[in-house]
């Protein structure tokens, strides 16, 4: 069977799981109780929730640096505005079918910034795998050995997730390296990318247990199994080939990880909430986005091909020779 192939049965397995999660989840968000509950929230805790929008929009935006800093340790240097521009402005490619229009839309527009094509490929390969090994480490970080037997898993994942980390790490960059897209890649300068992700899996983790605290549930989990049940919901839905933006894959894993601490209604209300909380996020970081590229950022990348193009006819110039 083709990779092609493969790929393709892959994207309509995922979907598919999607399509199922979403109406396992609606059947219960249908509910009178939970559909009460989460419009209750919504009406008397919307200043809240509109402050953890805004810090989503802050997490996002350290993503976007964490891109730059990644083309930094790729080409040697980026420029910072246009490339934070650039992330900002493709991320919501992550709703679209297939769960991969950020990254190609990414990957087009630095290259028509004028970053090397070895760099941009590089970094677009480095940049999900630095998202999983900050997850994973995330997740480990967060709970102790027995967190797998809580949520009915074997014990012994407690103590694979840091080796797989670990594996991954290193063969990220051989794989890296072994394409050809760049001589080298200095470990040192992938450290800040990766401490930014990082940042961004716990605090997005702790944003869902803001939006979980304003339901107050009796008993409330503690913190650290909260996080660590949306870091490995966020983790599930990300390697899920075809759920766009993970939709429903983490919704169902958040829901099963919390359902033997709190009501199942309560959870499904929260991971509904926190969804709304995101997606709003990311709408609003990217239209800020299409502000900046229609007054900017159009106009730098057409002022960078002209100055490519002219370089260009200045080496043939140069090389060119009358003939005798």
């Amino acid at each position: 069977m083709t990779r092609a192939r493969l790929h393709t049965l892959a994207s309509v397995f995922g979907g598919v799981l999607t399509v199922g999660c979403l109406i396992a989840l609606a059947s219960v968000l249908a509910q009178a109780g939970t559909w009460s509950a989460l419009v209750e929230v919504i009406a008397h805790h919307w200043l809240a929730l509109a402050g953890l929008v805004a810090a989503y929009m802050g997490l996002v935006g350290l993503q976007a640096l964490a891109w730059w800093r990644l083309l930094v340790a790729t080409a040697g240097a980026a420029r910072p505005g246009l490339s934070v521009g650039i992330f900002s402005l493709t991320q919501l490619g992550k709703y679209l079918p297939g769960n991969v229009g950020h990254f190609v839309f990414r990957y087009a527009l630095t290259r028509a910034s004028g970053t090397p094509r070895a760099a941009t490929l590089a970094a677009s390969a480095l940049e999900p795998w630095l998202l999983l090994i900050a997850a994973l480490t995330a997740l480990v970080a967060l709970g102790d050995v027995d967190w797998p037997t809580r949520w009915g898993l074997s014990p012994i994942w407690g103590g694979l997730l840091p080796v797989m980390a670990l594996i991954g790490a290193a063969v990220g960059v051989i794989w890296v390296r072994r394409q050809g897209w760049v001589e080298a890649i200095e470990l040192k300068r992938l450290i800040t990318p990766g401490a930014l992700q990082g940042v961004f899996v716990l605090a997005s983790a702790g944003l869902f247990f803001g939006v979980l605290a304003l339901y107050a549930p009796v008993p409330m989990p503690p913190v650290s199994e909260v996080m660590a049940a949306a870091v490995l919901a966020w983790w599930l839905g990300f390697v899920t080939p075809g759920s766009p933006g993970g939709l429903g894959v983490r919704e169902a894993v958040m829901t099963v990880a919390l359902a033997a601490s709190i009501d199942p209604a309560t959870a499904v209300a929260a991971v509904a909430v926190y969804r709304g909380v995101t997606v709003l996020g990311d709408g609003l970081v990217f239209l800020l986005a299409a502000v900046w590229w229609g007054f900017k950022g159009r106009h730098q990348l057409a002022a960078y091909r002209h100055h490519l193009d002219q370089a260009a006819q200045t080496r043939t110039a140069k090389t060119w020779r009358a003939p005798r």
